[in-house]
């Protein structure tokens, strides 16, 4: 993925599955390897609906906290994504020139949607509220592909960045992308805030990473 720097990284092409989780699961990460403001997280296993029913593999995996996400990422030898070129953003900075994650949806800042320039509600999952249950399988909306082949970076399930206020436990952590769940969070720059050890049903992981 270009940058507005003139350099360049990689970003997931999807949403992190309860496939791609449960094979982290499987390796036994230890919580002792931990950034320092996530010494508080002692298990990885998401706080709700795990082990995933068997058909649910390809389902985003939801109900992580921040530090389950850059735990996931870091096995992957990723990165949450954050600041271009690395390294963690404000919490209100949105700046495609800045933003990993933003620049990727918006295609270098062209777009206000992962798709294009108008809002299109039903190109991608979002707005079933109060339906808990309306999760798809990544990448099975067509018409939520964008940012060169990017798929639902708009709606189905919010994305944690490194983007927080602090570093406690209980400080604020921006996801971007929307979700299953809220009417209107189909844009680039949609974005919520939860804490950072506070997983939801529409917490989930996309992770980002280096060029090589």
């Amino acid at each position: 993925m270009p940058d507005l720097q003139g350099g360049s990284y990689c970003i997931d092409s999807t949403e992190v599955t309860n496939a791609d989780y449960a094979t982290f699961l499987a390796a036994n990460p230890s919580t002792a390897g931990q950034t320092a403001d996530c010494t508080w997280n002692t298990s990885f296993v998401p706080a709700e609906g795990w082990p995933p029913a068997p058909d649910r593999d390809a389902y985003p995996v939801a109900w992580v906290d921040w530090c389950d996400a850059a735990g996931y990422c870091a096995w992957a030898g990723k990165r949450l994504c954050g600041r271009v070129g690395g390294g963690a953003l404000g919490v209100d900075d949105f700046d495609p020139v800045e933003n990993e994650w933003t620049n990727a949806c918006t295609t270098g800042g062209t777009f206000e949607y992962p798709y294009g320039p108008t809002n299109d509600p039903s190109a991608c999952n979002q707005g079933h509220a109060p339906d808990q249950d309306a999760l798809l399988p990544v990448a099975s909306l067509p018409t939520c592909e964008g940012g060169s082949g990017l798929f639902d970076m708009a709606g189905n399930i919010n994305e944690w960045t490194n983007a927080c206020s602090g570093p406690g436990e209980f400080d604020w952590c921006r996801t971007m992308g929307g979700d299953f769940y809220f009417i209107n969070s189909e844009g680039c720059y949609h974005e919520l805030g939860f804490a950072r050890s506070g997983p939801w049903i529409v917490t989930g992981i996309r992770c980002c990473r280096d060029a090589q």
